[in-house]
């Protein structure tokens, strides 16, 4: 990804995102990290102990799937909030945006704070039917967008492991 991001894009969203933090801290906003991923329903066995000549299978219900996973992770309190979808798609990133509106969006007897979402620029979050479902969200939720190609995460949220990467 090296060269592929200008310097000063990156500065600026790196100060951006600091200021963020400390907006959250104090109690003035949300903030939330979003990604997704993908998990295997039966991940392949790669090394294993057993007696020599002893069968490594490991009984597993059903076939192997991927799932895939879309979350956001709250900076202040750690709450993680994870949709699970057999697809990766924009739909599932909106029905994410749902779960959002249950638990920050405004409803009566609720007091609300700004939420802030960082999220890269993938297609799922960029696409025509993503961008509309923010767009109705507007009143309540910011999104702070990650530089082209975005980093992995992990590297702006220091406690979280950036092994992954």
């Amino acid at each position: 990804m090296k060269g592929r991001q200008t310097a000063s894009e990156v500065e600026r969203i790196g100060l951006r995102l600091q200021l963020r933090k400390r907006q959250a801290e104090a109690g003035d906003i949300v903030l939330l990290y979003g990604d997704e991923s993908e998990a295997l329903t039966h991940p392949y066995l790669a090394r294993a102990w057993a007696k020599s000549g002893a069968d490594l299978r490991v009984p597993a219900p059903g076939q192997a799937k991927k799932v895939a996973l879309l979350g956001s992770l709250d900076h202040v309190t750690r709450h993680l909030i994870v949709h699970t979808s057999p697809t990766k798609r924009s739909s599932d990133f909106v029905a994410h945006l749902d779960q959002l509106d249950q638990l920050y969006g405004p409803m009566p007897g609720r007091s609300t704070k700004p939420v802030v979402l960082v999220e890269d620029n993938g297609p799922i979050h960029t696409s025509k039917l993503s961008l509309a479902a923010l767009a109705a969200r507007a009143h309540w939720l910011t999104v702070e967008w990650l530089p082209k190609p975005a980093p992995c995460s992990a590297l702006l949220i220091p406690s979280v492991n950036s092994a992954s990467c």
